[in-house]
């Protein structure tokens, strides 16, 4: 009789330890989780939940795993998605310039004309894409006059027809006029930088 009251006892204590056992793990996952999303591009995922509380996730363990999600997988997927558009957009630039060595050489004098002729932030925004660089492009092959200085003043005129035109002014080429040459060699460096 003992030894039957003994067993019950611990038949009890097992099935109440069980119990206890199961009511800490699943605190609150029997429910439906009550979710807040911090990111506009996540959305509940029931089946994710359905795992989740399967799992035995509290409803704090959920809205971690939404919020890790938000601070830190987003991110890494609009990462990888921008490197993608800049690879698409860089490839498609070296198709249109025939070849990756040949759109080098005319990105370093894009580069090099968009510094001294674009403020830096229309220069950055053009630059990122395949349409903006193709821009940036005509503008330089077109002669056409800076769009601002560095200091935001307009520039007055200095192309590159002008200044091959001034070559060809006898002062350049025949009589040696120092002056007049370095105001051509300083145009030069003006538009295209020290090459």
């Amino acid at each position: 009789m003992y030894n039957q009251k003994v067993d019950q006892n611990k038949n009890t204590d097992r099935e109440n330890t069980d119990v206890l056992d199961l009511a800490l793990k699943t605190d609150g996952a029997d429910k439906d989780y009550q979710i807040v999303l911090h990111n506009k591009f996540l959305q509940v995922d029931q089946n994710v939940n359905k795992r989740l509380k399967e799992a035995g996730f509290t409803n704090a363990q959920v809205q971690l795993v939404y919020d890790l999600a938000a601070e830190i997988m987003i991110p890494k997927i609009q990462e990888v998605i921008e490197e993608f558009r800049a690879y698409r957009e860089l490839s498609k630039l070296e198709n249109y310039f025939g070849g990756e060595e040949r759109f080098d050489e005319i990105s370093r004098q894009i580069s090099l004309w968009a510094e001294k002729n674009v403020p830096q932030e229309i220069y950055n925004s053009l630059n990122s894409s395949f349409y903006g660089v193709l821009a940036l492009y005509n503008m330089m092959t077109s002669n056409e006059p800076k769009v601002m200085a560095k200091s935001g003043e307009s520039q007055c005129g200095i192309t590159e027809k002008k200044l091959k035109e001034m070559m060809k002014d006898p002062k350049y080429w025949r009589d040696g006029d120092k002056d007049f040459i370095k105001k051509v060699d300083d145009g030069f460096k003006f538009l295209y930088g020290d090459e």
